[in-house]
Order: C-alpha cells, then sequence, then structure tokens
C-alpha cells in the first residue's frame, strides 16, 4: 500500500476539500474515510494500518518515526496519538504491532479544534471527583453532583491557562467530562469501561436492552454513527458503546446533524 502526504493537501492526489457523496471509499485498493461538512466537501481524510507512508517527499516508518516527529516538533499525547500541527496531520502510532493505526489530515479551519484536542491529550488532570457505581442522570442537570455549568475548579486543581481556555477536559479512562468556557458541558460514559449502573426514570442505562427501548420510544435525531434524543438530552453510539450527556448549549451542535462533532 502506497500513501504519499502532501501536508494540508492531500492522500495519494485525494484532495481536501472535494466534494463526496460517501464517508468510506476504496480507490486502487485503498480505503479512504472522509469526514464531511454541509456542502458534502472532505474536512478530514484519513487512511488506516500501514506500515510506511511519504511525507511531503519523505518516507516514513516506524524505525525512523521518532526522528521525523522530533524533525517536525509533533507532540505526543499519553495514548500515542502524535499531532503535527504544523502540517495539519494526526498520527495514531501502534507499538504493539509496530504500525500506524490511522493517518488523518484536516482542513485549515479544523486547526483550532486540533490545536485543543492536543491541548486536552496534555492535561488529563487528576479529579477532584469520581463517579460511583450507582448513579443518577437527570436531563440537562447532570448526573448526581457532576452538575452542568458547575465550574471546572470543583473537579480538578488547574491551572491559569487551562482556566482560561475556552475547552478542554478531564479523562478518567471509564468516563470523559468536557468543559465550556470553564463550564461542565458534557459528560461522556464509556459503558464498556464503566461498570456500574446509570439510572434514568428506572432504567438503568448501562444495559444495552434499556438503550435499545430508549431509542425506539424516544423522539430520535439520527446522524453519522449515533442517535440524539434531545428530549432527554442524550446521545447514544449505534454501537450502544458511548453514552454522551449534555447541557443545553450544546444541544444545537448535536442536533445539527451535518455538522461535524469534531468542529465544536
Amino acid at each position: 500500500m502506497k500513501i504519499n502526504i502532501e501536508s494540508r493537501t492531500s492522500i495519494n492526489n485525494n484532495y481536501l476539500g472535494t466534494k463526496k457523496n460517501k464517508i468510506v471509499e476504496d480507490i486502487d485498493n485503498i480505503t479512504y474515510y472522509y469526514e464531511l461538512n454541509a456542502q458534502n466537501e472532505i474536512e478530514t481524510l484519513s487512511v488506516r494500518s500501514c506500515d510506511e507512508f511519504n511525507l511531503d517527499k519523505e518516507k516514513v516508518t516506524y524505525n525512523n518515526f521518532d526522528i521525523i516527529s522530533t524533525k517536525y516538533k509533533a507532540i505526543e499525547s499519553d495514548d500515542d496519538t502524535y499531532y503535527f500541527l504544523q502540517q495539519n496531520l494526526v498520527i495514531w502510532l501502534n507499538k504493539e504491532e509496530r504500525c500506524f493505526n490511522e493517518i488523518l489530515i484536516y482542513k485549515e479551519e479544523l486547526s483550532s479544534f486540533y490545536k485543543e484536542m492536543c491541548t486536552k491529550s496534555k492535561k488529563r488532570t487528576e479529579s477532584k471527583r469520581e463517579l460511583s457505581e450507582l448513579v443518577t442522570f437527570l436531563p440537562y442537570i447532570g448526573i448526581n453532583s457532576f452538575k452542568f455549568d458547575s465550574t471546572a475548579t470543583e473537579y480538578a486543581d488547574l491551572n491559569e491557562l487551562e482556566v482560561m481556555s475556552n475547552k478542554f477536559y478531564i479523562d478518567k479512562s471509564s468516563y470523559l467530562l468536557r468543559f465550556d468556557k470553564n463550564k461542565l458541558s458534557q459528560i461522556t460514559i464509556y459503558r464498556r469501561l464503566f461498570k456500574g449502573n446509570i439510572i434514568y426514570n428506572d432504567l438503568d442505562l448501562n444495559k444495552k436492552e434499556n438503550l435499545e427501548y430508549l431509542t425506539k420510544n424516544s423522539s430520535i435525531i439520527e446522524r453519522k454513527g449515533y442517535w440524539v434524543l434531545p428530549e432527554i438530552g442524550i446521545t447514544i453510539s449505534n454501537d450502544f458503546e458511548e453514552l454522551f450527556f449534555f447541557n443545553k448549549e450544546l444541544l444545537k451542535f448535536w442536533i445539527m446533524i451535518n455538522r461535524p462533532i469534531t468542529s465544536w
């Protein structure tokens, strides 16, 4: 599989900004993954599972990746993700298999988002609170003592830069707290990791059958990979593994089905 990347522009002459009517496409035995905007233009473009590639005509392999990442001043996160901010490039490294899980380029319009993602990965701060194994969800209010619009300093000891950031996260492995303008705006729970009960109207949302019941008996908005339940204030991934509980401010973004979730 031959992969040629031109920074900020293309992979194998497949260009950002090109209009597509699909989000996955096979071209010459290579599978490309797209994230499209409302005009069906490619905003992010990626390939997966490769052993080597060319970056601006320079060969990159697992063995010389440390040299390349240093040369381009890539920023490494603690989950083996590398952000090449000057090249609008993100690389997910697989150290066990000694290969690249995914290589993604993105349009300039998303540069601020990926810069924030990069910042997020370096700011995984220990939380002052923990979700217990039995929690209760109240729509647009929160989960137990994790109340939407509560201040970030209630959850972690933050430095001045973090407090001033428009958006940052606290990652607790089984759940993720998102803060916008220093206020708790979203709680993401990963069901495969969270072992407790999530009670809503006598339903345990940590059980797949109850999530299926909700999607069949609630008003839903379908977007790629997710069901949004606006009356309840929850988004459920199509594989039922991720639950997003959000405040009213983020609702307006969740219901914009053609707007990529990476853009807000």
